[in-house]
């Protein structure tokens, strides 16, 4: 009896660390609530603040940029050697001198 009760009250302190971490760390506001509320949520209400949190309150996650973003390819970041023209033509010329060298 004693090990269950110990138990459960890991597995409740997990829940509540878990998301009080997630709705203090996050970066985008959270939904339906301002954090602090949701923080306070999570504490005083045993469970049900913690699974309301993460059924609700979560930020949802962006899976493709907006329309105000250009492609990735459109940026002008870092590109990959593979796709850097002149990284694949110094990478040709080095092979071709090194060739004409005999393979050194």
């Amino acid at each position: 009896m004693i090990r269950g009760l110990l138990v459960l009250f890991i597995i409740y302190v997990v829940l509540v660390i878990s998301a009080l971490a997630d709705c203090l760390g996050g970066e985008r506001p959270p939904r339906r609530l301002p954090r602090f509320a949701w923080a306070l949520a999570i504490l005083l209400v045993p469970v049900v603040g913690a699974v309301m949190w993460f059924a609700t309150g979560r930020p949802r996650a962006e899976t493709r940029p907006g329309p105000h973003l250009p492609p990735p390819a459109a940026s002008g970041g870092q590109k990959a050697p593979d796709d850097d023209p002149e990284f694949l033509a110094e990478l040709a010329r080095k092979l071709k001198k090194k060739e004409e060298d005999g393979g050194k």
